[in-house]
C-alpha cells in the first residue's frame, strides 16, 4: 500500500511507539499514523500519551486518548443521527467506561503516541491549557483530513479542528471557516450550525476550529422537517430566482474541467429559460452530518458549500446518499432511485416544480455531483466511490440525448 503523504523535509517525525500489539511498522494501522504524524507533527520533548485505536476494514478511524477520564468518556460520544440502536448502546457504555476511569483496560489496540503539535498550540491561542485531543481520522479518502477534537481535562468540548493538508483538503477547510462565518445570525431557529472560533495557517497547514454542537438534547427529537431545514440554509445567501442560463455555476463547472465530459453549452441551451429558486446548499447534508432534536437539527461539515445553488439539491443529494449508503447500494442504484423518486423528494420544498423545471434541477444536480468528483479524483483515490463518476456521467449524458 502506497504512502498517502510523503514527509516534508523540514517536518519532524516521530514514529509511534505501539505496546501489547508487537511490531507494527508494516501494517496499515502504522502507516495511518505515520501519515497522521507527518501532517501534524509530534511534540519533541520525548513524551507520550497512550490511545485507544479504533479499526474498521483495518484502517485507523478513531484515536480516543485514555486519560484523564472525563475526556475519555466525552471523546466517546458521537450524536448524528443515522447511528443505530446497538451504536448508541455502545456509545452510551463507552462514555460510562470513560467516566470510571476504566479505558485503559477496555479491550482494543492501545498505542503510545506523542503530542500532536497542534494541542498545545491551540490550547495556547484559545486560552484552555491543558488540552487533549481525541483524532478521527476518516476513511482513506480524496478528501481525508485531521479531525481534532479539542477536550479538557474536565471533559468539556472546547471545539474540533480540521486541518488542511492538500491543496484540495485546504481549500476545504478554507470554505468551511467562510461559510461558517456566513451563516452566523442568519439561520433561523430550526438548524444550529457551528460557529468559527479560530481559522489561520500553522506550519503551511490550514486550521479550522468550530465550536462544539451540544448533542444531550437532541438525541432522540424529531426535529424540523427537511424543507425547514433547507430552506434555512437558503436564506442564508439572500434566495433569489434565476434563469438557469444565468448560473455561476457553469463558469465553476468549467474551471473543474466538467467541460470535458459534459457539453456546458448545450445543458444551458435547454434548460436556460427555466427560471430556479437559488441560495446556498449544504453540499452534504446526510443522516451523518446532523442530529435532529424536539425544534432544531444541528447540521456540521459544511466544507462543501457553495452559494447561488438551486434550491433542491440538498434534498436531492440527502436521498442519493441514503439510496447509496443502504444494504447492496450503489452510486448507479441510488441515481436511478433519485431519477425515479424526485417529484415525491421534491415536492415538500412547495416550489410548484413542473416537469421542465425538475428535469433541469435533476440534471445541473447531476452536473455538481461531477464537477465535485472531477477534484477529488484528481487525489488519486477511489475508494467506495469509484464508481460515482461513470454513473452519474452515463445518466446525464443519457438524459440529455
Amino acid at each position: 500500500m502506497s504512502p498517502v503523504v510523503t514527509t516534508p523535509p523540514d517536518r519532524r517525525r516521530r514514529r509511534l511507539a505501539p505496546i501489547g500489539h508487537g511490531d507494527l511498522d508494516c501494517t496499515p494501522v502504522a502507516e495511518d499514523l505515520n501519515w497522521l504524524h507527518d501532517i501534524l507533527g509530534a511534540a519533541p520533548d520525548g513524551q507520550t500519551t497512550e490511545y485507544l485505536g479504533r479499526v474498521a476494514g483495518g484502517e485507523l478511524r478513531l484515536l480516543v486518548p485514555t486519560r484523564p477520564a472525563p475526556a475519555a468518556a466525552a471523546a466517546m460520544r458521537r450524536p448524528n443521527s443515522d447511528r443505530s440502536p446497538v451504536q448508541w448502546a455502545q456509545s452510551l457504555v463507552g462514555q460510562a467506561v470513560g467516566r470510571l476511569g476504566l479505558a485503559p483496560r477496555v479491550p482494543g489496540r492501545r498505542l503510545m503516541l506523542a503530542p500532536f503539535e497542534p494541542v498545545d498550540h491551540l490550547a495556547r491561542v484559545l486560552g484552555q491549557p491543558g488540552l487533549v485531543a481525541a483524532v478521527t481520522l476518516g476513511p482513506r479518502r480524496r478528501n481525508r483530513k485531521p479531525v481534532l477534537q479539542l477536550l479538557r481535562p474536565d471533559g468539556h468540548v472546547v471545539g474540533y479542528a480540521k486541518v488542511g493538508w492538500s491543496a484540495l483538503t485546504t481549500e476545504l477547510v478554507d470554505n468551511e471557516a467562510d461559510v461558517l462565518r456566513l451563516l452566523e445570525g442568519r439561520l433561523s431557529p430550526s438548524v444550529v450550525a457551528p460557529v468559527m472560533l479560530h481559522h489561520e495557517t500553522w506550519r503551511t497547514r490550514s486550521v479550522a476550529v468550530a465550536s462544539p454542537l451540544r448533542p444531550g438534547r437532541y438525541r432522540f427529537g424529531r426535529g424540523p422537517t427537511m424543507a425547514e431545514i433547507v430552506w434555512s440554509i437558503a436564506a442564508c445567501d439572500q434566495p433569489v430566482r434565476g434563469a438557469v442560463a444565468e448560473l455561476t455555476a457553469f463558469e465553476q463547472w468549467a474551471d473543474a474541467g466538467l467541460d470535458h465530459d459534459v457539453d456546458l453549452d448545450q445543458l444551458r441551451n435547454r434548460h436556460g429559460d427555466v427560471e430556479l429558486q437559488l441560495g446556498l446548499w449544504h453540499g452534504d447534508l446526510t443522516p451523518w452530518n446532523m442530529a435532529m432534536g424536539n425544534t432544531s437539527a444541528l447540521v456540521w461539515d459544511w466544507e462543501f458549500a457553495q452559494t447561488g445553488r438551486p434550491v433542491g439539491f440538498d434534498v436531492l443529494h440527502h436521498h442519493f446518499e441514503k439510496h447509496r449508503r443502504a444494504p447492496r447500494g450503489t452510486s448507479q442504484t441510488a441515481l436511478t432511485a433519485l431519477v425515479a423518486e424526485a417529484d415525491e423528494v421534491l415536492e415538500p420544498l412547495g416550489l410548484g416544480l413542473r416537469p421542465n423545471r425538475r428535469d433541469a434541477l435533476l440534471d445541473l444536480y447531476l452536473c455538481e455531483l461531477l464537477a465535485r468528483e472531477r477534484r477529488l479524483s484528481a487525489q488519486q483515490w477511489n475508494g467506495q466511490l469509484a464508481d460515482l463518476g461513470p454513473a452519474a456521467l452515463g445518466l446525464l449524458r443519457q438524459r440529455l440525448g
